[in-house]
């Protein structure tokens, strides 16, 4: 009998909770026309904006790479400096490509850097400092 009341009572918010909603429910009208206009937005939407860019490193400056994200075999984004980067953008005198666990810094005509996340890059000298792995220690004392 319980079963029933479930489905008396999932058919009642259905009806009644849901009216509201339709009732202010607009059209919203066809959102692409052609596959043509979904790969310009999709093209659009991997574009960094202005807001977005990261200004060029100064003298004696760092990058720190805090993340990367990478979903299935394609590149997303990284943190640098604490700012999201698309893939293929650019910070600073480098390009960054984000890679599995990393970043390919690449600049023209130079062979390109990889920085793990945790790493630092001094962007003058090119020179990568890798993250020091960190180690575990027992806090546990013996006899407890």
């Amino acid at each position: 009998m319980s079963w029933l009341r479930c489905i008396f009572a999932a058919a009642s918010a259905l009806l009644f909770g849901a009216a509201p909603v339709l009732a202010h429910a607009e059209a919203l009208g066809t959102l692409l026309l052609t596959p043509a206009q979904r790969r310009a937005l999709e093209a659009q939407r991997r574009q960094p904006t202005q807001a977005e860019a990261v200004p060029a490193p100064t003298h004696g400056s760092t990058l720190r790479i805090d993340g990367a994200v990478v979903s299935g075999s394609h590149a997303v984004a990284a943190w640098i400096d604490g700012q999201r980067i698309w893939h293929r953008q650019s910070v600073g005198p480098f390009t960054a490509e984000v890679v599995d666990r990393g970043v390919l810094l690449r600049q023209d005509g130079r062979a390109a850097l990889y920085a793990p996340v945790g790493a630092q890059v001094d962007a003058l000298q090119r020179r990568v400092t890798q993250p020091v792995a960190a180690t575990r220690h027992s806090t546990q004392q013996e006899g407890r």
